[in-house]
């Protein structure tokens, strides 16, 4: 069977603003106090990148356009409770990064049906989330503490590397919005799944509308509420990147243990109500509930006061199949093939010097011509075994 083809409809796509950038989906950063390996990496030079595949010598992409992400007018708070914060340009690379695929707003004006529905179709609908490919490597390491021997995990390296770039923009033919359909069970102002009425009467009503949704939210009289836009990323090849990431991760001679995921910043935004036990449930004083177990009692009694509304998706997608099931459209202009080619010798490089943190724009700076000798023996081998 021939095998299907790829083609691309549009050029790269990348936000701006005439006023301050600002990248509201980068989320703060949180050291890791575990320790560097013990096992240094191979040097980074042409003799160390030997199995390398041959095939970036020959990638041909376009260039990717910077990317600005519009400003969000309400401060936006970790899935920790810790506030967003922008990356700075020399932010050191030796700390894990923390990525929050949910965050919250808490903010008065939002109570507002019109504030609502303006923040959510003026902005976040309109603004991606942010697509990650994460690269980790770590090992075991076995220590004696007081008698007792523990083992703790050790990252070699932690690198993200962010997509944003490569989805379309809002309202073209691969950006799409969705409100919950009346026969659909989902949260509606509830703490369960509910459909729009009962079985028998559910297809009768007219289905509501994003400014409906906003101020049934508004109008209810419940302390405990959260509104959630939901923001997936979708038609990423993620098994594909998987297998080509992994091989060139084990081409430097890493032999810990890899793990190679795909969380989406900000997938879910959650607009809580203004109330005191939102704001505490949020932030730093959950952390006490946390430790003196308190979180038994008060999570049954949050689950069931607080009410939900989940009826909004805008939906991204990175690429989509052609009616004919033979073709996919990319909305960026490249395909997960084409990305990977292009990258691989940067990433290469990102994994031998330990990187950890967001590494996205130095992925573009380490880009240039290839200096790979496919065949050639590597001088360093064997890093980053369990010690």
């Amino acid at each position: 069977m021939d095998r299907p083809s790829t083609r691309t409809l549009h050029p790269p796509y990348a936000y701006g603003n005439d006023g301050d950038s600002i990248n509201s989906l980068h989320t703060d950063y949180g050291s890791d106090n575990s320790a560097l390996s013990a096992d240094d990496p191979p040097a980074y030079d042409a003799s160390s990148r030997a199995l390398l595949p041959s095939t970036s010598r020959h990638a041909r992409t376009r260039d990717v356009p910077s990317y600005t992400q519009p400003k969000d007018s309400y401060a936006v708070l970790c899935s920790d409770g810790s506030p967003d914060e922008d990356e700075e340009d020399n932010k050191p690379h030796d700390i894990r990064c923390k990525i929050s695929e949910t965050t919250a707003r808490i903010d008065k004006r939002l109570s507002d049906p019109d504030a609502l529905f303006a923040y959510v179709s003026d902005y976040l609908r309109v603004s991606p989330p942010r697509p990650i490919i994460r690269i980790d490597g770590y090992h075991e390491r076995s220590t004696t503490r007081n008698g007792e021997r523990k083992t703790e995990r050790v990252y070699d390296f932690d690198i993200v590397l962010g997509l944003e770039a490569y989805l379309g923009k809002a309202f073209d033919q691969d950006w799409h919005e969705r409100i919950v359909a009346n026969i659909e069970k989902v949260y509606r102002g509830s703490w369960r799944k509910t459909t729009a009425t009962n079985a028998q009467h559910v297809s009768d009503e007219p289905t509501k509308v994003l400014r409906d949704w906003c101020e049934d939210y508004c109008a209810s009289r419940s302390p405990l509420k959260v509104f959630r836009v939901h923001r997936p990323v979708t038609g990423l090849d993620k098994d594909l990147l998987r297998r080509r990431l992994d091989h060139l991760v084990r081409a430097t001679g890493y032999r810990g243990r890899i793990s190679i995921t795909f969380p989406t910043e900000q997938q879910n935004v959650d607009i809580y109500s203004h109330h005191p036990i939102n704001q505490w449930r949020t932030g730093w004083v959950r952390v006490i509930f946390y430790l003196t177990f308190l979180w038994i009692i008060t999570w049954p009694i949050l689950f069931f006061t607080t009410k939900w509304w989940h009826v909004y998706t805008v939906e991204w997608r990175f690429s989509v199949a052609e009616p004919d099931g033979r073709e996919r459209r990319y909305a960026g202009g490249v395909t997960e093939e084409q990305w990977y080619e292009k990258y691989e010798e940067s990433i290469y490089g990102l994994v031998v010097s330990k990187c950890k943190g967001d590494a996205t724009k130095r992925l573009e700076a380490r880009v240039g011509p290839s200096v790979v000798q496919y065949g050639q023996s590597t001088s360093a081998t064997n890093w980053g075994h369990d010690t």
